[in-house]
């Protein structure tokens, strides 16, 4: 807007019959941030999820929360792969965080070798969070199951819930 000898924000025109100040006032140009998540649940954001009005030329760093049970994955929009998110508000932008289900490992060993097996097999198996797995023992011959060891104990049924890496023996 003008003030002094003129006022609005219009043109100006100033008719020079004595000495005159005229001060042209500027504001800075605001632009939006529209941050999301993907999917909704998977974790939030830092600035929150939503839209977020900024200078021209502000940098905003955008930093992934995960939930329990996931894992960031990726950017979308105005930042890309999975590293740092920085975003410089030149114009009206969008930047959305990608979040995946996580894997956890549950390992599966017997003792002695050669006195059974186990249902899932003796390994490393990757299952979703929140998974419950249930794990059968299988004598051979000439053995009996006796117990369980690990994330499971006794000599009852064994369900493992996948909440992060477990072993069982």
């Amino acid at each position: 807007h003008w003030s002094g000898a003129c006022s609005g924000s219009g043109t100006c025109q100033v008719t020079m019959d004595g000495d005159k100040t005229v001060t042209a006032h500027f504001a800075g140009v605001s632009h939006d941030l529209t941050v999301a998540v993907d999917p909704d649940g998977g974790g939030t954001t830092d600035p929150a999820p939503g839209v977020h009005s900024y200078t021209y030329g502000t940098v905003v760093n955008v930093t992934a929360i995960p939930n329990a049970g996931f894992v960031f994955d990726h950017w979308s929009g105005a930042c890309s792969g999975s590293g740092t998110c920085q975003v410089t508000l030149d114009g009206d932008k969008t930047v959305t965080a990608h979040f995946a289900v996580a894997n956890h490992d549950l390992t599966v060993a017997v003792d002695p070798d050669g006195g059974g097996t186990t249902d899932p097999a003796p390994g490393v198996h990757s299952y979703a969070y929140g998974t419950v797995v249930p794990i059968t023992a299988v004598p051979n011959a000439g053995f009996v199951f006796d117990h369980w060891s690990g994330a499971c104990s006794g000599s009852g049924d064994c369900q493992v819930t996948m909440d992060g890496d477990k072993t069982v023996t």
